[in-house]
């Protein structure tokens, strides 16, 4: 591994970030998602409702972020194709798709998975209490694969998990 350059973002907490359209970053925080290139020159930033800690992608041109305290938006481009609202949704967190395109909302507070269509529907939702965690944070899949890990924020437990 090769240092290339640090980028300032210290007027910015960074939870998460993800790269978007080759070499440019969205990093979300709090009610603003900012799009940053490789050099670190803010190119653009957008408000949303709050909750924006993480956010994902799946072919790079489009991105899911929290949008509130039970919402969750997928953009294509500049285009806002949904907000996805669940009362049974609290404190979005980890972002997740899968090799279908399907997308996985971390709810920290609520305890649960919500696992959603790429346009919107309810497939299920998941109590994350099943596999022994509190408050999940993130989750991930691997390439191509319908497993995915999870953590979670109110203790160093990790589980790896496979969709039926």
């Amino acid at each position: 591994m090769k240092l290339l350059r640090e980028l300032d973002f210290s007027d910015l907490s960074v939870y998460g970030l993800c790269c978007v359209e080759g070499h440019t970053f969205i990093l979300p925080y709090g009610l603003t998602l900012t799009w940053f290139n490789l050099s670190g020159k803010k190119l653009k930033q957008k408000s949303t409702g709050g909750h924006s800690f993480y956010v994902s992608t799946s072919n790079m041109k489009d991105h899911v972020y929290g949008d509130g305290v039970n919402s969750v938006s997928r953009i294509v481009r500049d285009t806002t194709m949904f907000t996805y609202t669940n009362a049974q949704l609290s404190n979005p967190r980890g972002l997740g798709t899968d090799f279908e395109g399907n997308i996985y909302i971390a709810g920290s507070s609520s305890n649960n998975i919500h696992h959603i269509t790429n346009d919107e529907k309810v497939i299920r939702i998941i109590p994350i209490g099943t596999f022994g965690l509190q408050s999940p944070w993130t989750i991930r899949f691997a390439p191509n694969s319908d497993m995915f890990v999870v953590t979670c924020s109110s203790s160093e437990k990790v589980v790896l998990c496979k969709i039926d």
